[in-house]
C-alpha cells in the first residue's frame, strides 16, 4: 500500500481569497423552514382517521403537579370549546424540597406538571401511525414554549433498547393554533392506556411573570406514510447524498432508494443541462442490496440535481466553499448556547446566581455556554470547544483569508476562554461538572440558588492547560495581556495535573494525551525544553495504552485502551474522546519531526486509521460508516444487574463476530435507556481519522472522512440531515429550554436491534438532545480541512518525486519488500524511518539523470509477524518528498 504525504486534504470549506470578503449574516440566525422535516410531515396526505377526543363533551382528563386544566369556550380548534392547562414555570415547593450538600438547590428542572387522559380500557391503535393535536399558545414575554407528549404503552419492555413513549414539541409560536403531529410506527400501540400532556418547569426570565396558558383541540390517530426509522435501505422513493455538497475534489456518491431507474442523470439545477448519464451500479452487502450513483468525474462549481427512475434529488452544490456554510452555522449554536448573555429571542442574561465553590471560596460562574437542551456546564465541553475554535483559527489561518469567519471565531472562542479562566480555583480545582436546568431568578439567597463544588480531575487540568497555551499562541500579537494571562492560568492548570500524583510511569489514555498536548502547546508558547521533554514522556504512555496486535482472530488492531495497564478498551457512548490519543500523536509528529520516538507516533497514528477505523468500515459499505469499537464478552458477563447484563449481551450477539469471543460494534452498546446518540461518537472518530490523515497526507483517510460527514448531512438511510437548519429534512430536535437552534447537532443516531440504525421521529433526550460536543467536533474537523500544499522551497528535494509500493510479503519468513521510484536529477540521499522492522543493506544514496526514473529495492525483516510494519521514507531530509510503505501478515478484513 501506498500512500502520498505531499498531497493537500480534498475536504475544505473554504475558497482561499474568493470568499475572503464575503459578508456573513449576523447571530442568531434563524433557519428556512421549508427546508424541515416538520414541514414535510405537516403537507403528507392523511388517509384514515380517528378521533381521541374534541373536547366537546367531559373525558378522563386529570391533571398532575401545580398545573390547572379547565374547559374553556374563548376558542376552539374544532366545535365549540377548548382544554386549557395553565401553569406557573417554576414549582417552588419543588425547589424546597430538592437541595445538595451545599445546602443549594440541586440544579435539576423546576419540577413537572401535566394533564392526562385516562380510556376506560386499552386502547388498540395499531392501525394508525402518528398522534395529531392543536394547540393554541396563548401570548406573553416568555421566549420558548414547548411540551411534552407522552403514550401509556402497555407491553413496552423496560430495558436499555427500549424506546421511550414520550415526544417533546418545540417552537410553538404563540397568538395561533400549533398543528402537533407525532409519527409513532416504532412504539407497541396495541394496549394504549392514556396519553398525556406535559410540561418541564425550566423556569423564566426574571423579567417575565413565568406563566403559560395553553389550550388544546381536537386530538385524533392519523394514518400516514411514515418515515422510516430503522435499517440500512435508502428511505423509498429518495435519495441520500450530502445535502451540504462537494469539493470539486472529492469523491461523490449517493445512494438511491426504490423508485430508481437502471441509470441516472446529473442535470443542473435550471434542467437545461445534462452533465453526466451513466448506469447505476448495484451492489450487493451484509447490509443490503444498493443502487450507487457514482459521479465523482463531474468537477464544474455549480448547483445541480440527480434524476433516476421517478426520483429525483433536492439541488446540491459543487464548490470549494461548500463547508463555509454549516461551520458559520456551528458557530451561531455556541452563540445561542451562550449562558449570562443576552441571547435574542431565547434568553435575556441569566443565572448570576449561580456558584461554584472551594474550600471557603466562591465564584459566580455564569459564562460561556450551557451544555445541551438543559442549561449546564462543565469544563471538557467548554474546553474542547474553545480548543476547536482556536485550531480552526490557527490552522485554516483564517485572519486575512477569511476575515469574516475569523472574527465570529475568534469572539466565539474568547467567550468560552473567559470561562475557563474564571472557573479556575486553587489547587487545581475547576467546575468539572454543574448541573443546570431551569432559568434562575438571577438573585442571590433565594431557593433557585444553586452552589456546586469544584473538583481536581487531572485530564481536565492537562486539557485546560492545552487550551490556555494554544490561546498564548494565538493571541500573543493582538491581545498580548490576555495572552499573559492565558499562560500563568496553563502553568497553573499544568502544574497541578502533574503534582496530582508522584509517579507517572502509568496513566489514563486521556491523561496521557492531553498531558502530551499541554506540554506541547507549552514548549511551543514557552521554548522551554523541559516541556518538549515531559511531551515525549506523555506520548509513551500514549502508545502504551494501544492495542497494536493482530490475529488471525481479530483482524482489527490499533485501538486504544482507558489506561496504559490495558485492562478494557475505550468504549464510547454519547460522550466520545476517540480524537485525543491521535490528536497528541499528530502534534508530537508535528514539533519534533526529528526525535527518535518520531516513528513510534507516526506508526500509532497509522495503525489507527489503517487497521481499525478504514478496516473497520468495511463492513458498512457502500455507507463505509466508521465502526465504534470492539468488545469482549467477558466485559460484559461480568456486570451484576442482571436486567442491564442482558440487554448488554443481547447488543453484544448483535455485532459483528470476529473470534476470540469479540465483536466488532458499529454502533455503541448502550447500558441504560437514557445516554444514547452515535454522532458525537461517530464525529469523535472522524477527528481522530482527520488528524491522522492531515500527518500522513492520506487521500484515502480523507475521502473516508468526506464519507461519515456525508452521513452526518444527509447521506444516511432516512435521508435526513442532522444538523438543524442545514441540508434538507432536518428533524426538530430535544432542546427543551432553548429553542431548536439553527446549528446545532444531536447526540446522535440511536440503534436498538442488529447493530443498525434507528432514528424515530420520537424527539427525546439524549440521542435528539442538542450538545455542544457534536457540534464542536464538526468545527474542530474544519480545523482538518484542506490546508496550503507543503513549502517544498527546500533544494535540490523540491525537483525529486519518489513513488513507493510494496512488492513482496513472507509471512513464513517474516520478511517483506518494496520498490522505491526516484525521479530527478543529481546526487541525493535516502531517509528510511522502520517501525518492527529492520532493513537488509538499504540504499541511502543514489545519483539520478534526469528524466530516467531509478528504482531501488528495500528489503526488511519484520521483527512481529503479529504487528503492522512501517517503513517511511524521505528524499535529502525534506517532508515534502515522504512516502510510506506498510502492510501485515495477518488476512485483511471484513
Amino acid at each position: 500500500m501506498l500512500h502520498r504525504t505531499c498531497l493537500v486534504f480534498v475536504l475544505g470549506f473554504l475558497a482561499a481569497v474568493a470568499s475572503a470578503a464575503e459578508s456573513l449574516p449576523p447571530f442568531p440566525l434563524s433557519e428556512s423552514t421549508g427546508n424541515s422535516l416538520y414541514h414535510r410531515a405537516l403537507a403528507k396526505k392523511v388517509y384514515d382517521s380517528r378521533l381521541i377526543d374534541n373536547m366537546e363533551q367531559p373525558a378522563k382528563w386529570s391533571s398532575n403537579g401545580i398545573g390547572k386544566m379547565s374547559y374553556t369556550e374563548e376558542r376552539a380548534r374544532d366545535g365549540r370549546r377548548s382544554l386549557r392547562f395553565r401553569t406557573p414555570m417554576r414549582d417552588e415547593g419543588h425547589l424546597k424540597r430538592n437541595r445538595n450538600d451545599q445546602g443549594s438547590f440541586v440544579g435539576d428542572q423546576g419540577g413537572w406538571t401535566s394533564i392526562i387522559l385516562c380510556f376506560d380500557g386499552p386502547q388498540d391503535w395499531s392501525a394508525f401511525n402518528r398522534l395529531s393535536m392543536w394547540i393554541y399558545v396563548h401570548p406573553n414575554s416568555i421566549k420558548t414554549h414547548s411540551l411534552t407528549l407522552a403514550l401509556d404503552c402497555q407491553g413496552l419492555p423496560d430495558n436499555a433498547t427500549s424506546p421511550f413513549p414520550w415526544h417533546v414539541v418545540h417552537d410553538l409560536r404563540p397568538g395561533e393554533w400549533n398543528h402537533v403531529v407525532w409519527e409513532i410506527p416504532n412504539l407497541p400501540r396495541d394496549k394504549v392506556a392514556s396519553m398525556s400532556v406535559g410540561l418541564l418547569l425550566r423556569g423564566h426570565d426574571p423579567e417575565d411573570r413565568g406563566i403559560v396558558t395553553y389550550d388544546i383541540d381536537q386530538i385524533e390517530l392519523q394514518r400516514v406514510d411514515a418515515e422510516p426509522f430503522e435499517g440500512w435501505a435508502v428511505a423509498p422513493g429518495r435519495i441520500a447524498f450530502n445535502h451540504v455538497g462537494y469539493r470539486p475534489g472529492d469523491r461523490k456518491v449517493a445512494l438511491a432508494g426504490d423508485g430508481a431507474g437502471e441509470r441516472f442523470e446529473v442535470v443542473s439545477a435550471d434542467r437545461k443541462t445534462v452533465a453526466i448519464e451513466k448506469p447505476i451500479e448495484s451492489i450487493t452487502t451484509p447490509r443490503g442490496t444498493f443502487r450507487v450513483l457514482d459521479f465523482s468525474e463531474l468537477q464544474s462549481p455549480g448547483e445541480y440535481v440527480l434524476r433516476t427512475g421517478n426520483l429525483k434529488s433536492q439541488a446540491l452544490r459543487i464548490a470549494e466553499d461548500v463547508w463555509r456554510r454549516p461551520a458559520y452555522k456551528a458557530l451561531n449554536f455556541f452563540f445561542c448556547e451562550r449562558c449570562g448573555y443576552d441571547v435574542p429571542g431565547i434568553h435575556r442574561v441569566c443565572h448570576q446566581d449561580w456558584q461554584g465553590s472551594y474550600k471557603d471560596v466562591k465564584k459566580i460562574i455564569n459564562g460561556g455556554w450551557h451544555d445541551a437542551g438543559d442549561l449546564s456546564q462543565g469544563t471538557w465541553r467548554t474546553a474542547m470547544a474553545v480548543y476547536a475554535m482556536l485550531e480552526l483559527i490557527q490552522r485554516r489561518e483564517l485572519k486575512g483569508r477569511d476575515q469574516a469567519l475569523y472574527d465570529r471565531t475568534l469572539d466565539e472562542a474568547l467567550w468560552g476562554l473567559d470561562w475557563l479562566l474564571k472557573t479556575q480555583f486553587a489547587d487545581g480545582h475547576r467546575m468539572t461538572w454543574s448541573t443546570m436546568r431551569l432559568y434562575t431568578d438571577n438573585k442571590l439567597g433565594t431557593n433557585d440558588d444553586v452552589i456546586t463544588p469544584a473538583q481536581n480531575v487531572p485530564w481536565e487540568n492537562f486539557l485546560s492547560a492545552a487550551v490556555e497555551a494554544l490561546a498564548v499562541d494565538v493571541l500573543r500579537k493582538e491581545r498580548p495581556k490576555l495572552a499573559e494571562r492565558c499562560l500563568v492560568a496553563a502553568r497553573a492548570d499544568w502544574k497541578a495535573a502533574i503534582q496530582s500524583r508522584s509517579d507517572w510511569s502509568s496513566s489514563s489514555c486521556l491523561e496521557a494525551a492531553w498531558g502530551a498536548l499541554a506540554a506541547v502547546q507549552l514548549c511551543r508558547a514557552t521554548g522551554e525544553a523541559a516541556f518538549g521533554d515531559r511531551a515525549v514522556e506523555l506520548g509513551r504512555l500514549v502508545i502504551q495504552c494501544q492495542e497494536q496486535g493482530l490475529t488471525d482472530a481479530v483482524p482489527l488492531t490499533g485501538f486504544f485502551y482507558t489506561h496504559t495497564s490495558r485492562g478494557a478498551a475505550s468504549h464510547d457512548y454519547h460522550a466520545a474522546f476517540e480524537e485525543s490519543p491521535l490528536l497528541a500523536l499528530n502534534a508530537l509528529c508535528e514539533t519534533f519531526p526529528d526525535h527518535d520516538q518520531w516513528i513510534q507516533w507516526y506508526s500509532a497514528a497509522l495503525i489507527h486509521s489503517e487497521f481499525f477505523l478504514k478496516r473497520g468500515s468495511r463492513i458498512t459499505a457502500p455507507y463505509e460508516l466508521m465502526p465504534n469499537s470492539i468488545w469482549r464478552k467477558d466485559e460484559i458477563t461480568q456486570i451484576g444487574d442482571q436486567k442491564q447484563r442482558e440487554a448488554m449481551l443481547r447488543q453484544w450477539e448483535d455485532g459483528t463476530h470476529l473470534g476470540d469471543n469479540r465483536v466488532l460494534r458499529i454502533f455503541p452498546i448502550w447500558r441504560d435507556r437514557t445516554f444514547h446518540g452515535n454522532t458525537n461518537a461517530h464525529l469523535s472518530a472522524t477527528l481522530a481519522l482527520a488528524a491522522a490523515s492531515r500527518l500522513r497526507g492520506d487521500r484515502d483517510g480523507e475521502q473516508l472522512v468526506a464519507r461519515q460527514l456525508q452521513w452526518v448531512f444527509g447521506g444516511n438511510p432516512f435521508c435526513q440531515s442532522l444538523m438543524y437548519g442545514e441540508g434538507y429534512d432536518y428533524p426538530p430536535l430535544f432542546a427543551y429550554c432553548l429553542k431548536n437552534v439553527v446549528g446545532a447537532l444531536p447526540v446522535g443516531m440511536d440503534s436498538m436491534r442488529n447493530d443498525e440504525p434507528y432514528w424515530p421521529d420520537s424527539n427525546y433526550a439524549c440521542f435528539k438532545e442538542i450538545w455542544t460536543a457534536p457540534t464542536e467536533r464538526f468545527l474542530w474537523l474544519m480545523a482538518y480541512e484542506p490546508l496550503p500544499p507543503a513549502n517544498t522551497a527546500d533544494g535540490n528535494a523540491a525537483a525529486i518525486k519518489l513513488a513507493v509500493r510494496v512488492t513482496a510479503s513472507d509471512e513464513v519468513n517474516s520478511s517483506a519488500a518494496g520498490e522505491l521510484t526516484i525521479e530527478g536529477s543529481g546526487s541525493h540521499s535516502i531517509q528510511y524511518r522502520v517501525f518492527n522492522a529492520t532493513l537488509a543493506d538499504p540504499v541511502d544514496r543514489i545519483d539520478l539523470v534526469e528524466n530516467r526514473p531509478a528504482k531501488v529495492l528495500v528489503k526488511l525483516k519484520v521483527e512481529d509477524r503479529m504487528k503492522p510494519w512501517v517503513v517511511v521514507v524521505t528524499v535529502d531530509g525534506s517532508q515534502s518528498t515522504r512516502q510510506e510503505l506498510f502492510g501485515a501478515f495477518v488476512r485483511s478484513f471484513p
